[in-house]
Formats: C-alpha cells, sequence, structure tokens
C-alpha cells in the first residue's frame, strides 16, 4: 500500500487521475498508522485531496497497491 504522503503526492501532481476519474470522491487507505495507533491508518480523498485517521475495522475506503 502506498503512504499517506505518497497518495497526498498524486493528487498535488495530478496522477490520482490514473487511480480514479477526476470528481469521483473514493477515499483510499495508505499504508500509514494514525497517530501510533495500531488500530487505526491514516486515508486520502483523492477528489479533494482531503486526509484523516480513523480505525481500520471502520469499514469503507478502498486500497490501491502501488510499484515503487
Amino acid at each position: 500500500l502506498p503512504h499517506q504522503k505518497q497518495l497526498m503526492q498524486a493528487y498535488i501532481d495530478g496522477s490520482y487521475g490514473n487511480l480514479e476519474p477526476i470528481g469521483v470522491g473514493r477515499d483510499y487507505w495508505s499504508a500509514t498508522t494514525f497517530s501510533g495507533d495500531e488500530a487505526g491508518a491514516w486515508y486520502v480523498y483523492l477528489s479533494v485531496g482531503y486526509s484523516d485517521g480513523d480505525d481500520k475495522s471502520g469499514g469503507g475506503g478502498l486500497i490501491r497497491c502501488v510499484q515503487e
């Protein structure tokens, strides 16, 4: 999984269009732990560049693997 900063960089440079059509509101989980809590992780809404953390068991959100 990409880290939060990688997903936010995809928003900044516009390459998130390769992951989803522009204007489609989807959130993607990152591999970045939220506030040191193993049960939480950061997610990013790529269509608006918004990032927040939540409990990973909360459901919802998508994952996208990337190649480095």
